[in-house]
This record gives structure tokens, sequence and C-alpha cells, in this order.
């Protein structure tokens, strides 16, 4: 057993938070699908998709570990996932429509809130950049498109950061409109969340490797805005007890499986 983060304790802790508040969004910031160099791409990000749904995520940033399945293989794995991989900034070639979706809409405790994606281009293989594959926009303008695309929908506007922490806090600067950035890539581990003070965005960024579980709690007014907040990480560690629900179809998931050989 590792001594941290696992899906059958993040699966655990997730139902607990569930208990305990009526509204929770589950959000990802990307690089989850594949976060290793695993060999079998193909069967591991089928079943952290599986595992995903099954918790009931909302919604995915596009990262590095999901662009390793490539673009034919991340549109095959996006069509079996309950719930929508985001990004802004990616391009089926240059100049191509869009990726990924690049926001989504959901309620919450009446708010309409929009969740947005923005990939760094740094996750982008370079292969894929030299062969046409993939193109990558500006992420900043691309984010600033979406926010002007969603503010007169959406009273709460969530992005999903895979920039790291120091371009999450100039988007935080330079894009009006924002309540919440959900990072990813930096790693780190910021125990209480970060605020901008001149724009009032918040900041928010857990562990790396699916360590621990990032929790903010948001008050909102009548209008949408945040009111307060309180965030922390919970660490998965082996004082979570394992869910045993997942636990058992992870089982049942190795048991089956039939990984193809490299090629």
């Amino acid at each position: 057993m590792h001594p941290r983060g696992g899906l059958a304790r993040r699966a655990s802790a997730i139902k607990t938070e569930r208990q305990i508040h009526d509204h929770v969004l589950l959000l990802d910031a990307g690089n989850s699908i594949l976060g290793g160099w695993e060999r079998d791409y193909e069967s591991k990000a089928r079943l952290m998709v599986g595992a995903m749904n099954r918790m009931a995520y909302d919604a995915l940033a596009v990262g590095e570990g999901e662009l390793r399945l490539e673009s034919e293989g991340l549109l095959k794995i996006m069509e079996e996932a309950d719930y929508p991989f985001l990004s802004a900034n990616l391009a089926l070639g240059e100049g191509g429509p869009l990726l990924a979706q690049p926001y989504t809409l959901l309620q919450v405790e009446g708010h309409q809130a929009a969740i947005i994606g923005v990939t760094a281009p740094e996750d982008i293989d370079i292969h894929q950049l030299k062969e046409g594959e993939i193109g990558v926009l500006d992420p900043l303008e691309s984010v600033r498109r979406q926010v002007d695309a969603v503010k007169a929908q959406a009273q709460v506007i969530i992005v999903l950061s895979r920039l790291g922490l120091e371009m999450d806090q100039k988007l935080a600067r330079e894009v009006r409109g924002i309540d919440l950035i959900v990072g990813g890539r930096s790693g780190r581990n910021l125990q209480e969340p970060m605020r901008d003070e001149a724009t009032g965005t918040v900041i928010v960024q857990a562990r790396k490797r699916g360590e621990s579980l990032g929790i903010i709690d948001l008050e909102l007014d009548q209008q949408g805005r945040i009111a307060s907040y309180k965030g922390r990480n919970l660490v998965l560690d082996d004082e979570i007890t394992e869910d045993p629900e997942m636990s058992a179809w992870l089982q049942s998931v190795q048991r089956t499986a039939t990984p193809e050989p490299c090629q």
C-alpha cells in the first residue's frame, strides 16, 4: 500500500465531503489520466476514466498526461468519460477547431457556474507541435475570451489551470472576472488559498500525483460572488479508510485486464 494517495482513499474522502456538504463540485486540474510513463497508455487511461466516472467528477482540464494519448486516443477516451475534458487553448492542428470544449456550465446552490480549462504550452510534446497534430493558443488570451463568452450566463467563473502557480497569479491579475483558479503543474502544497487583492480571484492548489484532496469551502452572496472562503489540503494517507466499493472495483478490473503488448 502506498503511503499517500490511491483511488480508494480518494473515493472515501470524496464521499465524506458529500455527506457533509449539500453542494460539491469535483474538479481536476489535469495530468491525471496518465500521471507517469505507463507502458500501456490506453488501459491505464480507461481505468482512470472509469474510476473518475464512479467518483462522479464534474470536469477535468487537459494536461500533459492526457496529451500522451495523442489527439486520436484522447478523443476516443473523452467519449468514455461522464464528465467533460476542458481546454480553451488547444486546437486540432494549427488553426483548427478546439481539441476539447473550452468550458462547461453547472448549477451550484442556485447559481450558474462556468468551469473553464486551460493547458500549459509546455504540456504539449514537441513532436505533436512539429507534426501539426496539435496547435496551441495563447493561454491568457484564450481564458480571457472564454470569460467574456460566459460572463453573461454564469455568476461564478472557475478556471482549471495547468499553467503553474506563477502563471496562475498572472492570470488572476490580468484577466478580470475569474472567481477561483484551481491550479496544477507546480506540485505546490498551498495550505491556505491565495487571493489577488486587486481582482479578488482566489487561487488554490493541492499536492501532485493525487497525494491529497484539495478542498475549498465557498460562501456565495446573492449575486454569486465569493463572500468568504476557507481552504485546506487533505493528505490521503493511511488515516483515510479505503472505500470498499472502489477497492472491489479496482480488484475486478485488475483481474480482467489483458493489456495489449507494446508496439
